[in-house]
């Protein structure tokens, strides 16, 4: 995905942006604080290095919960993050988060369905 991401970018005149590669939840601690912090995939809860390295005053979205993703837009404080808007919307969902299950729900195996561990389901 970055690999296009860059051309992009240079060719819509946002040279100045850094293209990072490596695992979202971990962020990017060397580049950090940061400003605005946009997440292009459902994630099922804030991650921890998110926290520590967004500005206060920074901004973060989306969250994923209950199966929905929502584009979340939370602003940093010093101690809290506050929800300044919530609307629907779709990202591709992160597989295999702490906090989140899955299963199957045919004999033949080939759909999956994921929960949020506190949702009493069962598959099949």
């Amino acid at each position: 995905m970055t690999a296009y991401t860059r051309p992009m970018l240079d060719a819509n005149r946002y040279g100045d942006l850094r293209v990072v590669t490596g695992d979202g939840a971990l962020g990017a601690e060397e580049f950090s604080s940061y400003c605005r912090m946009i997440v292009a995939v459902g994630m099922w809860d804030l991650s921890g290095t998110w926290w520590d390295q967004l500005a206060v005053g920074g901004l973060l979205v989306p969250l994923r919960w209950r199966g929905l993703s929502r584009s979340s837009a939370f602003r940093r404080e010093k101690d809290r993050m506050t929800s300044e808007s919530v609307k629907m919307c779709g990202f591709l969902a992160v597989i295999g988060q702490d906090g989140e299950r899955n299963g199957h729900i045919d004999d033949d195996r080939p759909v999956w369905l994921y929960w949020d561990e506190d949702q009493p389901i069962e598959s099949s």
